[in-house]
């Protein structure tokens, strides 16, 4: 039992920090991490169950390798000198784009916690390459590391004539770190959090004016989208805490961004409040950090192992466009997605 309690913890862990490795590796590292599972297994299970028991760690480990697998980013581009785009270790798809669209975010982005809303953005502009430079987990610091890759790449764009926009959505983790001193703890170890205090607007908007400096001027356009929030619940009238003010330091960063004429702002709370309408998420559910945590491990399982859509997962929570309180169900995502075609045609 204590194999099996050490593993439910570690197992959480993974999932709701899929940051303990880099990205890339991860993806590799999920079979040893079936062989890591198995082994722990084995002082109690694997002694009266046998290969029952080895099979069913390996099939966690295949299932969590889902989880966090990241597709390819802006490395994996190569830019032809005809003004098309390609990937570059796909040669089985030999499909060439004219225009690129470098998503920038956390799992509201990658698609393996979250509704896949880049997905549905790929399939509805067949030429526009969708990019994801996201990783589960991510503050709004974090997002500035990728800045260097995404201007490679938009210098190469650049000098093939090819399109180059930007969509931003990060900010998420930044609320939860606010919220709960248990997670801001797990920032700092996985996410490079150093300072002693949790995130404020201040911080928070200083990280998305650097990031914001950093990739407006690489193209023809920015979409800048603050989160949706926590919880399906607005915020009391007169409340100041983080979570009823935050859109405010999305505001204050375009307002300081000196290329500010190039962003499509967009405020995802709004767009969510609007699309349910304000009488029906007044009784909605608010935000918990506790229950966020249990209800994240439990949607990936359910969705992964057992093949539940996150709509019947948030559903069955008395949830609408999110699952767990955080991550998108495909009503939350289409809205995103509605958000970034609209975008897509402006600028391209």
């Amino acid at each position: 039992m204590h194999a099996l309690a050490y593993v439910r913890h570690r197992v959480a862990g993974y999932v709701k920090y899929g940051c303990a490795l880099k990205a890339k590796r991860l993806e590799k590292c999920a079979p040893v991490a079936a062989i890591a599972i198995a082994v722990v297994l084995s002082t109690h299970a694997i002694r009266a169950y046998g290969a029952a028991a080895l099979a069913v760690a390996f099939y966690i480990g295949k299932g969590f390798e889902r989880v966090f697998h990241v597709g390819p980013s802006c490395d994996d581009v190569e830019v032809l000198s005809d003004g098309t785009v390609r990937w570059k270790d796909a040669p089985e798809y030999k499909i060439s784009y004219r225009k690129v669209c470098v998503f920038v975010g956390d799992s509201l982005t990658t698609g393996s916690v979250s509704d896949d809303w880049v997905s549905r953005v790929q399939s509805r502009n067949p030429r526009v390459m969708c990019i994801r430079e996201a990783r589960n987990g991510d503050l709004s610091i974090n997002a500035i590391s990728r800045a260097p890759r995404i201007k490679e790449l938009a210098r190469k764009c650049k000098a093939s004539n090819v399109p180059f926009a930007t969509v931003v959505l990060i900010g998420a983790n930044d609320l939860i770190a606010a919220t709960s001193k248990h997670m801001l703890e797990n920032y700092r170890v996985n996410k490079g959090w150093m300072r002693k205090d949790a995130p404020t607007l201040a911080t928070l908007e200083s990280a998305l004016v650097s990031l914001l400096d950093a990739l407006v001027p690489l193209g023809t356009g920015t979409l800048f989208l603050s989160p949706p929030g926590l919880g399906e619940a607005l915020p009391v009238d007169g409340d100041g805490s983080f979570l009823a003010a935050f859109p405010r330091a999305y505001r204050a960063a375009v307002a300081r961004c000196d290329a500010k004429a190039s962003i499509v702002s967009v405020d995802l709370r709004a767009e969510m409040s609007a699309l349910v309408g304000k009488d029906a998420l007044k009784d909605a559910v608010p935000f918990s950090a506790k229950t966020f945590e249990v209800c994240t491990v439990v949607s990936v399982l359910r969705h992964w192992f057992l093949g539940d859509s996150w709509d019947k997962i948030g559903a069955s929570r008395g949830l609408y466009y999110t699952h767990d309180l955080v991550h998108l169900t495909s009503v939350g995502g289409e809205v995103v997605a509605q958000c970034a075609n609209a975008f897509l045609a402006k600028v391209f």
